[in-house]
């Protein structure tokens, strides 16, 4: 493909509204890395599996591919900045203070829903890394508005449809 259809399927794409995830990796001993995701779904109830995938050419590959479990925080609206910073390349290390353990694996202290993962399975397709996650823990806040993307920019809900 072209740059020009490149940007073409990418806009294509940017019309499927999605929530937003940080997903956070480590331990207090070596530190924390997190990274912002909209590639995020749940593959299975039984048993409970879901899947994000992460770009190979991403700064944050190597802490994320030989990670054992990881834990995915979906944002509300209220977290935008941290969507935000995470998003960014070269910024991944992650205070202590905003995580949490649950089952061995870190998830933020705030979010509409957080989980704990094992990882399952993980396999590379096409340029991206795919991360199946065995649900070890989770939680979610029905309070909580949820953070959006769409066609290139964080959105809110305005009210029910």
């Amino acid at each position: 493909m072209s740059n020009e259809e490149d940007r073409a399927y990418r806009r294509a794409l940017g019309g499927f509204a999605t929530g937003v995830a940080i997903v956070t990796v480590g331990d207090v001993a070596s530190g924390f890395s997190a990274i912002t995701i909209n590639s995020f779904a749940s593959v299975s109830l039984t048993p409970r599996l879901v899947v994000w995938s992460l770009g190979c050419e991403s700064d944050r590959y190597d802490a994320f591919a030989r990670a054992q479990g990881f834990g995915i925080s979906v944002l509300s609206a209220a977290q935008i900045d941290l969507a935000k910073r995470f998003s960014q390349q070269n910024v991944s290390a992650i205070e202590p203070g905003l995580i949490e353990m649950w089952e061995r694996a870190p998830v933020l202290r705030a979010g509409a829903s957080r989980l704990a993962c094992r990882v399952a399975e993980s396999r590379i397709v096409g340029d991206h890394l795919m991360l199946f996650g065995e649900v070890a823990a989770f939680a979610s806040d029905d309070t909580a508005a949820p953070l959006l993307y769409f066609r290139g920019g964080y959105r809110t809900i305005g009210g029910d449809a």
